[in-house]
């Protein structure tokens, strides 16, 4: 069985398209949404309270809950979330909520609090595949090797690689599930 870690945010939930919701268009497509919507006050959104009501009210990004339960009924695949979401706060409480309301609570969410953490973890344990949309952690993944499937958005389209899907359909192909 092989194991492949599957990023929430933005491969799961849709986190950009709840702040596109909330903010409007974003004024470029960067990796930080803090240059993607610099008129926002990321001070007071990212506050405990208002972050945590922002996340609950999050859509999954089409296809994402039946492909990931084809990954975990699948024989040959073992998934787990990798999230750079903090650990131990309400940002993981809410998180872990969200998850269960979808019904994704069987499979085993890792929540490492940065990207680099991120990486350090698929470094450190026995990871197959990375299904990914941040360059923070697609680029230094790829510069090592491993395999990664480069979850499609218009911040890692300068991305060269073989691996990449633009919905949940094509990472079913992909995987063969």
């Amino acid at each position: 069985m092989r194991r492949v870690a599957i990023d929430l945010h933005d491969v799961c939930i849709g986190y950009v398209h709840g702040l596109i919701d909330l903010y409007g268009w974003p004024l470029t497509w960067d990796a930080d949404v803090r240059e993607m919507w610099p008129w926002v006050d990321w001070v007071h959104h990212f506050r405990a309270i208002q972050h945590a009501e922002f996340l609950q009210g999050l859509a999954p990004i089409r296809g994402a809950v039946v492909g990931t339960k084809a990954l975990w009924n699948s024989p040959d695949w073992w998934p787990l979330f990798l999230t750079a979401t903090p650990p131990k706060g309400v940002e993981e409480k809410v998180t872990r909520q969200w998850l269960a309301s979808y019904n994704f609570d069987g499979i085993e969410t890792v929540f490492t609090g940065s990207f680099e953490n991120k990486v350090d973890f698929i470094m450190s344990n026995e990871i197959d595949y990375i299904i990914e949309d941040h360059p923070r952690v697609i680029e230094p993944c790829m510069k090592l090797g491993l395999s990664v499937v480069t979850y499609s958005t218009p911040w890692n389209r300068h991305i060269d690689t073989s691996l990449r899907a633009e919905n949940w359909e094509e990472v079913r192909e992909l995987f063969d599930v």
